[in-house]
């Protein structure tokens, strides 16, 4: 902006709904996507770590209108792992409390809203270094990974899988972390910059 004569360039963040509770985790180990399919997404590089894991007792919960499009690309995996295509939800708070884990693989991507709004249902996530929401995370709440590596994700999903008490712990600072989010704190922030302008 400052290249286009901009003096002062003030950023405001994304605001999200805080829910009124936090959904206790589920009983099986479930990674979570929510979004569109486009290359862009990474969606790839999240099945390739998924069958490199096999894990017990977990699946891999794909949401959003096209997400079913992914059943060919899922078959010919070497049959590793559970998944689950759910399409077209209509509420994602009640996905996000059916996650474990969420994971937001992108090459690219503005923001990536459903990462902030995982967060404020209290799930640690997992995002790759092309989403801009990977602004949001640190080790305390969530792990950020170099996108198009599916070993990465992979890695930091088997650890989640493993440490159900750190998962939890993390799924709590993540919930404290949205809350700077809030759209009231986010009013304020346009309310106070109008002030200057």
């Amino acid at each position: 902006m400052k290249g286009y004569g901009c003096k002062s360039v003030k950023v405001i963040p994304h605001g999200t709904e805080i829910p009124a509770s936090i959904a206790s985790f589920p009983q099986k180990f479930v990674v979570g996507y929510l979004g569109s399919i486009g290359i862009d997404k990474g969606l790839v590089y999240l099945l390739k770590a998924w069958e490199l894991l096999n894990l017990q007792n977990s699946f891999l919960n794909i949401a959003g209108r096209d997400s079913t499009n992914l059943l060919p690309q899922i078959r010919s995996l070497k049959g590793n792992g559970h998944f689950k295509l759910q399409g077209f939800v209509l509420s994602s708070s009640a996905f996000y409390n059916e996650c474990s884990v969420y994971v937001q693989p992108s090459v690219t991507e503005g923001f990536g809203i459903e990462v902030l709004e995982v967060m404020a249902h209290g799930r640690p996530v997992i995002v790759s270094d092309g989403a801009g929401a990977s602004d949001l995370v640190d080790g305390r709440w969530g792990f950020v990974v170099p996108k198009k590596n599916p070993e990465a994700i992979a890695e930091k999903i088997r650890w989640l899988w493993k440490n159900k008490i750190d998962r939890v712990r993390m799924g709590q600072g993540a919930a404290h972390k949205a809350k700077e989010f809030a759209w009231n704190e986010i009013e304020s922030k346009y309310r106070e910059a109008w002030k200057h302008v």
